[in-house]
């Protein structure tokens, strides 16, 4: 379900292919601090979506 809402309604398995497809070659998906994301950097990757967490907690 959360899957439809992000990308939309998919009719064909060909139409998941072609926008996992699009996830494959136009996005990087990772961590800033990893060299693959110095790689999508230097080769232009069109989308970058850098995932983290903090490690520190904050205690009230």
């Amino acid at each position: 379900m959360i899957d439809q809402m992000l990308l939309g309604e998919f009719s064909t398995d060909a139409d998941w292919r072609e926008a996992l497809e699009e996830y494959d070659t136009g996005w990087y998906i990772g961590v800033e601090r990893e060299q693959d994301w110095t790689t999508a950097i230097l080769n232009q990757t069109p989308n970058m979506f850098s995932m983290g967490h903090n490690t520190q907690q904050v205690r009230k």
